[in-house]
């Protein structure tokens, strides 16, 4: 998959499962401001991506999102999983004077901090856990 033609979401296949964060910066002089502000947001796109994730997670496991307690279990959540999104690449266009990023988040990384959440009582992690595939799978289906 050429990423530079995709958006941002979640995908599935040679690269695995994983959610892309695409960011596209340009109209600067700075090379310096124009990769910082593609990396950038790159990594809003991915902070959308991950909370809407996560909030239909909790939704598909029966979490009631409504509770101040869950909704804040699920920022401090989405908040541990942001921190292991990288980016890990960029792409000059030419002439036009854009850049892109692109930041990246493999499903089983997110997984495993779900597993390691200190937020939330373990029935509530396992059944987070349960659903992470399948939810993927819907946002992979939904994509296209």
């Amino acid at each position: 998959m050429d990423w530079t033609t995709a958006s941002s979401g979640a995908y599935a296949g040679d690269q695995g499962r994983v959610f892309f964060g695409i960011g596209r910066a340009s109209g600067m002089h700075s090379a310096t401001l124009l990769r910082a502000s593609a990396d950038n947001q790159a990594q809003s796109e991915m902070a959308g991506l991950i909370k809407a994730y996560l909030f239909a997670l909790a939704d598909a496991a029966g979490i009631d999102t409504s509770r101040t307690e869950d909704r804040q279990m699920l920022f401090d959540l989405s908040r541990d999983v942001l921190q292991q999104a990288r980016i890990v690449d960029h792409r000059y266009r030419d002439g036009s004077g854009t850049v892109m990023a692109l930041c990246r988040l493999d499903l089983e990384r997110l997984k495993q901090v779900l597993a390691a959440n200190r937020y939330a009582d373990p029935s509530v992690t396992k059944r987070l856990l349960l659903q992470a595939d399948k939810m993927h799978a819907e946002m992979v289906a939904h994509q296209f």
